[in-house]
């Protein structure tokens, strides 16, 4: 089953992917349990098989036994006949010895007769047993084998699921928006106006917190500068690819080179003071259309965050 035909939630998270591979795991389990009976059953088959072909040609060797007993007979009575015929003609004499010896011989072959067929009767009967047995043991081979299809379907259609949901679940990640300081909460909005800032606005918002707080990527994409100096300090800027960039100032270090592929939530600097900054915060930035400045424009990171500017 192709996975990018199975339907997931739009809200997909860890624990849906966990669950569905989970139960991909388990459709596995089952599957190779159903393939290590339907090996036994087919093991069983071909030995029940055997078994029958044996037991046919016993059968055939006991009905060869039994038609040469008859011919025995056969050619034991024409002799016995003739020799009593021979011996009660106008030249014979008394017939009661050669007559006693044929019924003896005739006898004999007689009981050949009913020994052969007694034992045709048997292997015969052996074969029929033996024949029901390989019919049953290949009926159980279809039904393992038919179970085998079933839960291979149940199997393949768990793993493309599974397979969905962790590539839903990674698109969302990729496409998703985090706070750049994690347990932090604005502390400067964006657009308040004053002196301060040389737009006569603030650009960004700013995250008051210790020197030395991790700093992560607000999104996935591609680190488009690294740069120190300046009224921004130690800055890192992030292009996302889909004409919205990030930008993280004032920072106490940098640990992200120019290049570098981030995700969301990436760790990629410190809190610092760098720059023109009056005390420890990180001022982030979200700019579309180019770097807010010679391009572009400055947007509210916080709507931005939230999903309400996409």
């Amino acid at each position: 089953m192709d996975p990018d035909t199975v339907k997931v939630s739009d809200d997909v998270g860890q624990e849906d992917v966990s669950k569905t591979q989970k139960r991909a795991d388990s459709a596995t389990s089952d599957l190779k349990a159903a393939q290590k009976s339907f090996n036994a059953a087919q093991e069983v088959a071909i030995d029940a098989t055997a078994a029958a072909q044996e037991a046919a040609e016993d059968a055939r060797l006991a009905a060869d036994e039994l038609s040469a007993a008859e011919d025995s007979y056969e050619q034991v009575y024409a002799e016995t006949e003739a020799s009593i015929e021979a011996a009660t003609g106008p030249l014979g004499g008394s017939a009661h010895e050669e007559i006693a010896a044929a019924e003896q011989a005739q006898g004999v072959a007689l009981t050949a007769i009913d020994e052969a067929r007694v034992q045709a009767d048997a292997a015969l009967g052996q074969y029929n047993e033996a024949a029901a047995d390989a019919a049953a043991a290949h009926d159980d081979l279809e039904a393992a084998a038919a179970d085998v299809t079933e839960v291979d379907a149940a199997h393949q259609k768990a793993e493309a699921k599974a397979e969905a949901t962790e590539a839903a679940y990674d698109e969302a990640v990729a496409n998703s928006r985090v706070s750049p300081v994690p347990g932090y909460t604005v502390t400067t909005a964006h657009g308040v106006s004053g002196p301060m800032w040389s737009t006569g606005h603030h650009t960004g918002v700013d995250y008051a917190s210790p020197t030395g707080t991790e700093v992560v990527a607000a999104a996935s994409g591609t680190v488009v500068e690294v740069s120190s100096g300046g009224a921004y300090g130690n800055r890192i800027v992030i292009d996302h690819g889909d004409g919205y960039s990030t930008t993280y100032n004032h920072l106490s270090q940098v640990d992200v080179s120019m290049g570098a592929q981030v995700a969301a939530g990436d760790h990629v600097g410190a809190v610092g003071s760098t720059g023109n900054s009056s005390g420890a915060h990180l001022h982030f930035e979200v700019v579309t259309g180019g770097d807010g400045w010679s391009g572009g424009s400055f947007v509210d990171p916080e709507a931005w965050l939230a999903g309400e500017i996409s």
